[in-house]
């Protein structure tokens, strides 16, 4: 049995945010090679802050927006089109508030060409990467069964 069509194309707009992650990180990093940077300690410290709030501020209202809508979700009687619809926007916006910090500590690696940023994209990128649909959180999530996910 494989997936549903709409399942999968949940799983192409992740694994295809995932990529968009990795390919801006090596294209950064390889041109970053060619630029000096400049030693400006008062730019890196106020970009590091930044970067620090921004991971913990979307990481946290991505998780905190999405459980909420998962719970809305879970006690509604919608058919599973109109779950899934919104499961998949509630799954969209946790993925772009994830994605912001990252791309940020991407630029300011560009920019200041401290290391420290590229680690945080790093952490950053493994709790995204841990955020894909599968079987078992999506039947819990939307309170469906295995079935209603697969086509015949």
């Amino acid at each position: 049995m494989k997936f549903k069509p709409e399942i999968k194309s949940l799983i192409v707009v992740h694994t295809a945010m995932l990529l968009g992650q990795l390919l801006f990180a090596v294209i950064v990093y390889v041109i970053s090679n060619f630029i000096t940077s400049k030693d400006n300690r008062t730019v890196f410290q106020a970009l590091q802050i930044f970067a620090i709030v921004l991971s913990f501020g979307c990481g946290i209202a991505a998780f905190k927006i999405s459980k909420q809508r998962i719970q809305q979700l879970q006690l509604t009687t919608l058919s599973f089109s109109e779950k899934f619809t919104q499961y998949r926007s509630a799954c969209i916006l946790k993925y772009a508030l994830l994605e912001i910090p990252a791309m940020f500590c991407l630029v300011s690696y560009f920019i200041i060409h401290n290391i420290s940023f590229l680690l945080l994209f790093g952490v950053l990128l493994f709790v995204f990467a841990g955020q894909k649909p599968t079987v078992f959180l999506m039947t819990i999530e939307m309170n469906v069964s295995k079935e209603e996910l697969m086509q015949e």
